[in-house]
């Protein structure tokens, strides 16, 4: 438990002494800016901003770039989604979900 908290504390120090430099949140304007048009078109026609009210962006930066990148802002595609639906994913990750949230309410 020692070494745990110990731990914690050290991370926590780094934390702290990293912070004037640098955050961890400073790329998420850069993310969501440059996906603001890409998300705006998936919005039913009433709710969609025109054009002139999309933010200019400026150059992502490298986390970013990074994330975009990587897909984890990425759409998903219809073949994939297409592919849980005729295969048992779709039915496996429901049953899973179902029993936690019954783990979850359940708990003593």
């Amino acid at each position: 438990v020692l070494e745990g908290l110990l731990a914690v504390a050290c991370f926590g120090g780094v934390l702290k002494a990293m912070a004037p430099l640098a955050t961890a949140d400073s790329h998420v304007y850069d993310i969501l800016c440059t996906k603001a048009a890409i998300v705006s078109d998936w919005l039913p026609l009433s709710l969609r901003l025109p054009a002139s009210r999309l933010p200019e962006c400026t150059e992502p930066s490298f986390n970013a770039r990074l994330y975009l990148v990587m897909g984890v802002f990425k759409e998903l595609q219809v073949d994939s989604l297409n592919l849980y639906k005729t295969t048992t994913v779709t039915h496996a990750a429901t049953i899973s979900c179902v029993l936690i949230l019954l783990r979850c309410l359940l708990r003593p």
